[in-house]
This record gives structure tokens, C-alpha cells and sequence, in this order.
């Protein structure tokens, strides 16, 4: 659902980012392997753009910087506690994706909702 994800966002001019703690070669593995490209975003920000990765704040902060909003402005989507960890820290909204962990542990962790995979996500973060 990733893919629809950000396309239906972009189309509702909802603007995204990407925000990896990987470096760029793993994100470009990552991206390809789900059919999108750092072009289908308004940002992109690697491990390699920030001092410090999840759970600190800082790469949410730089990519809400980068697209010209303020964190509190932004959903943070995170599979994982150290990105919903992360998401909180920098002020924004944080919905969980159960792939990876179960909702209870994402929802104690800050996420304000939890949803089984992105194509779910969507009703919810399009206002639909």
C-alpha cells in the first residue's frame, strides 16, 4: 500500500517525506523494491543527514524543515518503537503500522492510532 499511499497524498497535494535512518543505498533499494523513487516525494532525509537516528527527534524535525511544515503539522506512519519514539519527540502525530510490532506496544510507545499496513492508513490520513 506504500505506493498508493504516497501517490494518493501527492495527487490531494498532501505533501510527504521519506525519513530513513539508512543510508541512500538501502533507501534506493528499499524505494525500488515498492515501485516509488526519491522523486515521488517532497523530501527525503537518510541517517546521513542527521547527528543522531531514532529514537531521537532530529530526522522527523529535518524533514518537516524540508517540506516546510512544522512537526506538529505532520503524520509520522513508523512500524517500529523507536520511530514512533522519534515522531513524538519531534511534536508530530504518530500512526503505527502492525507489520513489525503489535499495536499495543506502538500505541504505548506514542503512536495515537495503529493500522495493519499502509493501504488502511489511507481513509485515515486523507480524511476519507
Amino acid at each position: 500500500g506504500a505506493k498508493a499511499l504516497v501517490r494518493a497524498c501527492r495527487l490531494a497535494g498532501i505533501k510527504t517525506a521519506r525519513a530513513t535512518s539508512a543510508d541512500k543505498k538501502k533507501l534506493d533499494a528499499n524505494l525500488a523494491e515498492i515501485g516509488l523513487e526519491e522523486a515521488d516525494f517532497d523530501a527525503v532525509v537518510t541517517g546521513l543527514d542527521v547527528e543522531r537516528k531514532k529514537p531521537w527527534p532530529d530526522i522527523y524535525i529535518e524533514a518537516a524543515r524540508r517540506i516546510g511544515l512544522a512537526p506538529a503539522d505532520c503524520l509520522v506512519v513508523e512500524d517500529a518503537v523507536a520511530g514512533i519514539q522519534a515522531g513524538r519527540a519531534a511534536g508530530a502525530s504518530c500512526a503505527g503500522i502492525t507489520t513489525t510490532f503489535p499495536a499495543e506496544l506502538l500505541l504505548s510507545s506514542g503512536a495515537a492510532v495503529c493500522f495493519p499496513d499502509l493501504s488502511t492508513l489511507s481513509a485515515y490520513a486523507l480524511g476519507k
